[in-house]
């Protein structure tokens, strides 16, 4: 709680997540979480007389490590409002690792490590009455897959950092796709 959120983030999307994390520990019994700010990349925007640097992007990293169902997941929201299904934000914790430069489960033995952290299997997880598409429109590899899907949801492909609809650069990059920092200028809403 010592990092700023936006009043429609922390009250919106965040608040949804911490429930269902609340939901899925309950049905877990047990579970590992670490959340925070995303603080790689500087040029912050910032507030009050101390001049306090408001994160662009939050992750949460889940880990179930519990058997017999072993399961990790990872999510990057940007710190706006957002109505989106919270497995729109689904990573794999190795895809927040690499945003965040922070190693999650060093402990954990190794080869268990790599299966856990590299992938994200949405179907293991609870969604509070809804399912996630089964149809393939949901990758969670951040992938750009062209207009529709890739643009409407990812910024940046080499970082999979999540494009905000509302973004003032949104589809205005040189080459008329969505616009990373290489690019273009970087997104003041989303962060890219």
């Amino acid at each position: 709680n010592m990092s700023p959120q936006r009043p429609e983030f922390n009250r919106g999307v965040w608040k949804r997540l911490e429930e269902l994390v609340r939901t899925w520990a309950h049905e877990n019994r047990e579970l590992h979480v670490a959340a925070g700010p995303v603080l790689a990349g500087g040029g912050f925007p910032v507030i009050g007389p101390n001049r306090v640097a408001v994160p662009v992007l939050f992750y949460k990293v889940i880990l179930d490590c519990r058997e017999p169902d072993l399961k990790a997941i990872g999510f990057i929201l940007p710190n706006a409002g957002s109505s989106a299904d919270l497995w729109d934000f689904a990573v794999s914790v190795d895809t927040v690792e690499d945003l965040t430069g922070i190693d999650f489960y060093p402990e954990l033995e190794d080869e268990l490590e790599e299966r856990l952290e590299s992938s994200v299997d949405l179907g293991r997880w609870s969604w509070g009455g809804k399912a996630p598409p089964e149809d393939g429109s949901w990758s969670g590899d951040l992938q750009d897959d062209g207009p529709g899907y890739g643009c409407d949801y990812w910024l940046n492909v080499g970082t999979g950092v999540r494009h905000n609809p509302g973004c003032r650069n949104f589809g205005k990059s040189r080459n008329g796709r969505c616009c990373g920092p290489e690019e273009g200028r970087a997104c003041g809403i989303c962060g890219g």
